[in-house]
């Protein structure tokens, strides 16, 4: 549905989208990502940023280039060089133990949520060392502040009773 509504539009239109468009998008993607069991692996992710980033300096560079043909074209010499071979060469095992992570991760993570609502999961970290560094810090300043406090009630409870007993005298 994304590429149909951006599939031949120039690098400059794609530049400054229709924000009711944006926002409509975004609403769907999210809630497919939300709907479905599945992670983006974060390779995907950085690749998004770096096309990003190139598709930004193409647009200043040439702002009437269309990628979409370039894409499509690349594409289809992908296709005529290494489709048909790939697949004949393929056999199913080589295809099932390639999906066979994304078939397992479904019941991994319902394993892993029932952990947790229950309160048998646990997740340990080992902190660096700034992280250690950090941690004594803030417990050296919650001593001195607790010792404060308590300095500061004892001070306070012996004025009062002080005062107390200056009182009862007269």
């Amino acid at each position: 549905m994304l590429l149909d509504r951006i599939w031949g539009r120039k690098l400059l239109d794609l530049a400054n989208p229709d924000p009711k468009e944006v926002q409509e998008l975004t609403g769907q993607f999210r809630d497919l990502l939300f709907d479905f069991p599945f992670q983006i692996p974060q390779d995907f992710i950085y690749l998004g940023r770096a096309l990003g980033m190139v598709s930004g300096l193409i647009s200043q560079l040439d702002p009437e280039i269309n990628p979409w043909y370039t894409i499509e074209k690349y594409g289809e010499e992908l296709i005529q060089q290494q489709g048909a071979s790939a697949l004949g060469e393929m056999s199913w095992e080589v295809l099932l133990e390639g999906i066979r992570p994304y078939l397992e991760m479904p019941p991994r993570i319902l394993r892993l949520l029932e952990m947790a609502e229950s309160g048998r999961l646990s997740v340990q970290q080992k902190p660096d060392a700034a992280t250690l560094r950090q941690q004594e810090r803030l417990e050296n300043r919650l001593n001195r502040l607790s010792w404060s406090i308590l300095g500061a009630a004892g001070m306070l409870s012996a004025t009062l009773l002080y005062i107390f007993r200056k009182n009862n005298k007269k």
